[in-house]
């Protein structure tokens, strides 16, 4: 099966977000960060009702907050906009018994599927992870058809175990 795509920032944005909800440990430690800073902008309401401190508590948690996660999202925005034509080329793609092949204007590789640790389905992607950071991202804007979703994601049930 051939597919050909372009990655675009809302797929890495999926992309992060999911990620960082498979990390569960961080995710968890950002949400108790944010839990925290409320806590204390609402004992600095409560006590001492100085409006700064209020101000910096209830950022800090819109900050570090995962669901909202502000800094994240700047970032993201900000390297989209300053790095190299290398991650928006256009793509093309091959699934094999063996494993993927892509093929870019600039590039060529090919990766066994024992090499996939896990993949995670979203609404909009597949993720396919080499490790814990390490990904291969697949839009599912780039199938022709509801059955080619349905038979890659079989390809993948084979030769991947799926996250939980």
């Amino acid at each position: 099966m051939k597919i050909e795509y372009r990655l675009s920032l809302s797929d890495y944005k999926e992309t992060n977000k999911f990620h960082s909800k498979s990390q569960k440990f961080q995710y968890l430690m950002l949400w108790l960060l944010s839990i925290v800073s409320i806590f204390y902008g609402v004992l600095y309401t409560i006590y001492i009702f100085n409006i700064y401190q209020i101000v910096f508590w209830i950022l800090l948690a819109l900050l570090v907050n995962p669901e909202i996660n502000l800094v994240q999202r700047l970032s993201m925005n900000y390297a989209w906009k300053n790095q190299s034509g290398a991650f928006r080329e256009p793509m093309e793609v091959e699934i094999l018994e063996e494993g993927i092949s892509r093929t870019t204007p600039n590039s060529q590789s090919f990766t066994r599927w024992p090499i996939f640790t896990k993949f995670i389905e979203t609404q909009n992607l597949f993720i396919l992870y080499q490790g814990k950071r390490s990904i291969d991202i697949v839009p599912k804007r780039a199938f022709e058809s509801e059955e080619q979703i349905r038979e890659f994601k079989i390809i993948l049930d084979e030769n991947i175990s799926q996250s939980s």
